[in-house]
Formats: structure tokens, C-alpha cells, sequence
């Protein structure tokens, strides 16, 4: 009998998050498609290496010889990738070479994939493509940004380990904005006010639903794969969550609650197969021993274009035109990757940059500014191995200007 996507939780992947195809998609980026259609013929002999997502992809493929039923996969992995179908030549050859089987893609020769996702009823959407990853979430499917992490990932007693953050991961946003209006305080009276209440569900609630309903018929002691739970917390609002997780009917098999302890203490030694966070800063900390990806909160991105209109509108309110001087800062960094990180540096300005005096932010902007002048072209790149390593690079000098800045 024929396969369908109802018969299986389906994993979408692009091809740039499960093989490294990075400097191939600057390839199509800067010289076009003929030029990336070109590349792919001439080193058609060559492997690719493997992407962050891999073990990921390897691990729940693994998982069918113990979950799949009927002779039908449980977890069915496609790949979802605006590349070319010229690409489809390398890629068979280096997942035969790397032992990873995968049956179905889908190359859209940078067409839309949600059309795609949506058919394939994809229940989690993983990708290099900022805007695929955010209309995926418009449309109600559980989706991750690669931000990135080690080369390999690592298991924890054989048994693979998928964690999330909380907030605006498996739960709404909803706590995280009591918590900005009003921080600690406020974020302590609305936590007590609902403790009773179950947090709304959140980006990849559904897909969390999945894994469990995968896994049912087997005993908390023994499960297959583990569901993990990291969240910057304190313990004392672990409630919550605990009873909203007990009501979705997901067991929670490890639970960490940071504080304001980084969480690549905790991960590194959990050593997830992924883990999934909606702020950049966490996930700058993550990647550097887990594979890492991040759930845009979409609310804010769909936003981008309206924020550059209301600072326009309101320029002479104090401060009202940092975003866009910090954006044009960062811009003369990144360059042409500027597009692709301009949502997540418009959250981190919003995070870290309104609480410093004006005097304070122009010096900020200033020494920033005179940095990103004096690097070199292509220097930003010098130890390109991990993914968005200038994007990282950029967020942690000026995340040190801040603290110099803020005394």
C-alpha cells in the first residue's frame, strides 16, 4: 500500500540545514542560478559534509525500527529546499556516503516550499531560510530556524533527547510579555495571579504533541527518545508549566529551570540531539555544544516594515532613532548577509539597547561604528565553521560595548 502523509509525522528539512551547502547558496546568491546550476555540475564528484540537523535526521530515521508499525515509517523525513534540482545529484551521493536514507524531496528552483510543506502535512518544518521558516509558522506549522552548534551531536545514554525552551517555544509568548512590561515584578504577579491557569499553547506545541502521541504505548521509564524542558525560569515559576505540560498529556522526562544561568551549562551536559529557543542570546550560548534552532516569534517580525515606519513618524521622541542607526552600524558588518539577520538584530536592539542614555548610546554606536569600518572585507569570515558565526561575532563585541557603555 501506497505511502501517505497521514501515516506518518513528517520532518521537513531543507537541504542547506541537513547537508553544508553554504558556500554553494553564496554561490547562487552573488552570481545567480546559472552560476549555481554551473557549480553543481562541476563538482557533481564531490561530498558534501554533513549539515547541523544531520544527527537529528539520523536519529529519528533510527527511531522507525523501533516506532514504525505496519511496515509504514513512523517518522517520515523529506526534504523541503528551495534549491535546484541540479543539486539532487550531489546530495544522493553524499547521503549514501554518510548512510542516511531518505526516499522523498521536494526542489522548488527557488520556489515557495509552503505550498509543499502544507500537501506533505509536515509537522515540523527545519530550514536555513529565515522567511520559509517564518511563513511556516504563519501557517500553523511547528518550524525552526538553523541558527547552529557542533559538527556532531551527542547522545545521552543512547537515548536521543529533543529539548525546548518554554516561553514562546512550547508555550505562547503570553509570560514573556508580562515579563518585559514589567520584568521581574510584573512577571511575578501575572505567574501568580494565573498559576492555576495553562499557559497557551505555543510555535511547536503541535509538534510536541506528535512526539508524544509517537511514543504512548511505551512506559516513562523506557522511552524511546526523551522530551527535555530548558527554560530561564527561576524554579519558583516551574509550576506552571509542569501543569500545562500534565494537561497536554506530554511527559516530561527532564526538566532544567536556568534563572539567569546560561543555559550551555545545562545543555552540554544534557547533550540534546536539538534544541529549540526563541531568543538569540540563548541560542549563541546553545550552539557552541548543541545543535540549535531558533522559533522567530513571528508577531515581531511580521512587524519589521511597520517599526521602520512608526520610528520615521516619531523622530523626535528621544531615542527614536536607534534601531536604525544600530541596524546601519551592523549593516556595514555583515554586509550582504545583512537581510538574512536584520529581524533577530532589531530583537536584540529592542532587548539590550533601550535602557542606555542617549549619551551612553551614541558612545555605544560610535566604537561600534569605528569596529565594523575597520574590518577588512571578508575578515568578519575568517573562521567561518559555524553557522552565522559573523552574525555571533558582531552580537558579542556589541553585547560587550553594552556593559562597558552601561556602568
Amino acid at each position: 500500500m501506497a505511502w501517505s502523509p497521514d501515516d506518518s509525522l513528517v520532518i521537513g528539512i531543507s537541504s542547506r540545514a541537513l547537508l553544508k551547502l553554504d558556500a554553494e547558496d553564496q554561490i547562487y546568491r552573488e552570481l545567480g542560478a546559472q552560476a549555481f546550476i554551473n557549480y553543481q555540475r562541476e563538482h557533481e564528484g564531490e561530498l558534501i559534509e554533513r549539515g547541523v540537523a544531520f544527527p537529528l535526521i539520523q536519529a529519528l530515521l533510527g527511531l522507525n525500527e523501533t516506532l514504525g508499525t505496519d511496515g509504514k515509517p513512523a517518522i517520515e523525513v523529506v526534504i523541503v529546499s528551495r534549491n535546484h534540482p541540479e543539486c539532487l545529484i550531489r546530495i544522493n551521493k553524499s547521503l549514501r556516503h554518510h548512510g542516511l536514507k531518505i526516499r522523498r524531496a521536494v526542489f522548488t528552483g527557488n520556489g515557495d516550499p509552503l505550498p509543499h510543506l502544507k500537501a506533505l502535512k509536515v509537522g515540523l518544518f527545519l530550514s536555513s531560510e529565515e522567511h520559509a521558516v517564518i511563513e511556516a509558522l504563519k501557517a500553523g506549522i511547528s518550524a525552526g530556524l538553523v541558527h547552529g552548534g557542533p559538527e556532531f551531536a551527542q547522545e545521552l545514554d543512547g537515548t536521543p533527547i529533543i529539548a525546548f525552551d518554554g516561553d514562546a517555544v512550547l508555550f505562547s509568548d503570553e509570560s514573556d510579555k508580562a515579563y518585559k512590561q514589567g520584568k521581574l515584578p510584573g512577571f511575578r504577579a501575572h505567574e501568580m495571579a494565573k498559576a492555576d491557569v495553562p499557559l497557551p499553547p505555543g510555535p511547536l506545541h503541535r509538534f510536541a504533541m506528535a512526539l508524544e502521541k509517537l511514543r504512548e504505548k511505551y512506559p516513562i521509564q523506557s522511552p524511546p527518545f526523551r522530551i527535555a524542558l530548558v527554560t530561564a525560569r527561576d524554579m519558583e515559576f516551574g509550576d506552571r508549566p509542569i501543569r500545562t505540560l500534565r494537561q497536554w498529556g506530554i511527559r516530561l522526562d527532564h526538566a532544567t529551570f536556568c534563572s539567569d544561568m546560561s543555559k550551555a551549562v545545562e545543555l552540554a551536559a544534557l547533550k540534546p540531539l536539538i534544541f529549540f529557543d526563541d531568543n538569540h542570546r540563548n541560542c549563541v550560548d546553545a550552539s557552541a555544544s548543541t545543535p540549535t534552532f531558533r522559533v522567530p516569534i513571528v508577531e515581531q517580525l511580521v512587524t519589521a516594515s511597520e517599526e521602520k515606519a512608526v520610528v520615521t513618524l516619531s523622530s523626535n521622541r528621544s531615542g527614536s532613532n536607534r534601531p536604525e542607526k544600530f541596524l546601519g552600524v551592523c549593516k556595514i558588518f555583515l554586509r550582504k548577509s545583512f537581510g538574512n539577520h536584520e529581524p533577530a538584530l532589531r530583537e536584540w536592539q529592542q532587548e539590550h539597547l533601550t535602557d542606555l542614555s542617549e549619551e551612553a548610546f551614541e558612545n555605544f554606536a560610535a566604537e561600534l561604528e569605528r569596529s565594523a569600518k575597520g574590518t577588512p572585507a571578508g575578515k568578519q569570515r575568517r573562521a567561518a565553521g559555524a553557522k552565522n558565526e559573523d552574525l555571533t561575532k558582531l552580537l558579542a563585541f556589541a553585547a560587550n560595548l553594552k556593559r562597558k557603555y552601561s556602568v
